[in-house]
């Protein structure tokens, strides 16, 4: 992250997701519009995000008491986290085998833009 710790970067990503879809501005939305397909939607995304939020509580959660997988996202170390070993089991089953720890461990190379 070019000018934020993944700390301060998750605390704020947090609080700006908490604003954005807080109970004042789904109301805000509902009482916006006279559509009730349109109010739905909002009601939807609005519950996704509530749900996304506590996804994301738990990544700053896990930054905060699990030094290995802060470092790895300071850059301090290569090594991938336990963390991401266990979420390719979770995700690809008995297909996980098939990618090596290795292999597991993103290109992280600054991009530069063309």
């Amino acid at each position: 992250l070019k000018h934020y710790d993944p700390v301060t970067y998750y605390e704020k990503w947090i609080e700006l997701i908490k604003f954005a879809n807080s109970k004042r501005m789904l109301k805000r939305r509902l009482q916006s519009t006279p559509k009730l397909k349109i109010k739905t939607v909002h009601l939807g995304r609005t519950l996704s995000f509530w749900k996304a939020i506590k996804y994301y509580q738990r990544i700053l959660d896990r930054f905060k008491t699990d030094k290995s997988f802060l470092d790895f996202h300071e850059g301090r170390t290569e090594t991938l986290p336990e963390y991401y070993h266990y979420l390719y089991k979770e995700l690809l089953g008995p297909l996980a085998e098939l990618i090596t720890p290795e292999e597991r461990i993103p290109n992280l190379e600054q991009m530069t833009p063309k």
